[in-house]
């Protein structure tokens, strides 16, 4: 069973990965053939993924929203890397469902803002590859 100090540091770098699906959720769910949008759909400023207001789920030159509500994404990776750990401890399992749930945050993300599941990540998950 992992201690409770085990679960907290998962879920700390669980912010990060939460980050990077924002992103990939963000620059990913375009139509298909097209390439990966990195620029806000509003007012066309380059989206930088370590930027505050990028996580905050705001463009960082128009305040315009950008996919989920703030911190949603962070958050709920968090949440779900610590369960994990939680529940199974640290293996070679548990680290394969680390990066399926995180993998799975973008591209529930995705559905839900945009109603749109993109093929790269889709077909990044199925061949084993990472979309981030």
């Amino acid at each position: 069973m992992p201690t409770a100090l085990a679960v907290s540091l998962t879920a700390l770098l669980g912010l990060p990965a939460g980050a990077a699906a924002r992103r990939a959720a963000l620059a990913y769910t375009v139509p298909t053939g097209q390439p990966p949008c990195t620029s806000c759909p509003h007012c066309r400023a380059p989206i930088t993924p370590l930027a505050v207001r990028t996580a905050l789920g705001r463009c960082r030159s128009c305040d315009q929203r950008l996919g989920a509500h703030a911190l949603l994404p962070e958050l709920l990776t968090a949440v779900m890397w610590a369960l994990v750990i939680a529940a199974l401890g640290f293996s070679w399992t548990a680290v394969a469902l680390l990066w399926l749930s995180a993998c799975g945050v973008a591209l529930a993300l995705a559905d839900w803002t945009d109603h749109l599941l993109p093929d790269r990540p889709v077909l990044d998950i199925l061949l084993l590859r990472t979309a981030f």
